[in-house]
């Protein structure tokens, strides 16, 4: 089991391209398409739908061994982005009704970039940490405000391979590279988890 606090990861090889492509065909017929607040097209699938068991018995059936039987889903989408996400974390993600505990791991898994699996190496999730790095903003985060940028440095980045599970712990500051620089969108499957409230 992954040690999930202040940490992140990368499984590579999660999902073979074939189910990936028949999970993407689900997520497009049985989600609610909404657009994001940063414009991304999305299928979302949360607790209410229809979609809520088959999400659970195959995408969350594969990742539950990893990070333990305590966790749950909060809820899981497709995305196709063509702004890239800013600094931010994921803790204030809303539980399902009925639901108590935390938010615990995000993660996401690489589909392609520019809609082609082959140019998904394009884009990256990096995790950040407070530190210095005077050529971050030029190198990565060009399409966040540089004022943003100055308080961190890179904890882990995570370069995309489609089929792959990128998580992290929710608490931590991410963001998107800047794939805008050779490219117009990203495609990716969210997921966020919750687990009961600990003391320690």
């Amino acid at each position: 089991m992954k040690d999930i606090i202040n940490n992140s990861g990368q499984v590579d090889n999660f999902v073979d391209q074939a189910d990936l492509e028949k999970w993407t065909t689900m997520f497009k017929k049985i989600a609610h398409n909404l657009t994001a607040p940063n414009g991304a097209d999305v299928y979302n699938i949360t607790s209410d739908q229809i979609g809520w068991r088959w999400l659970e018995r195959t995408v969350f059936s594969q990742i539950k061994p990893l990070f333990g039987d305590d966790i749950g889903l909060i809820f899981a989408q497709y995305q196709s982005s063509e702004h890239p996400i800013k600094i931010h974390n994921d803790y204030d993600v809303e539980l399902p009704d009925g639901v108590t505990g935390e938010p615990w791991v995000s993660m996401l898994i690489p589909i392609s970039v520019d809609h082609d699996p082959s140019l998904v190496g394009n884009a990256s999730t990096i995790i950040l940490e407070p530190g210095t790095d005077e050529g971050l903003w030029e190198r990565h985060l060009s399409h966040c405000e540089p004022r943003d940028v100055v308080p961190y440095r890179i904890k882990q980045l995570h370069t995309w391979k489609s089929g792959s599970l990128v998580w992290w712990h929710t608490p931590l500051q991410h963001c998107s590279n800047n794939y805008l620089v050779t490219n117009r969108s990203k495609e990716s499957i969210v997921i966020h988890t919750h687990r009961p409230k600990r003391l320690t």
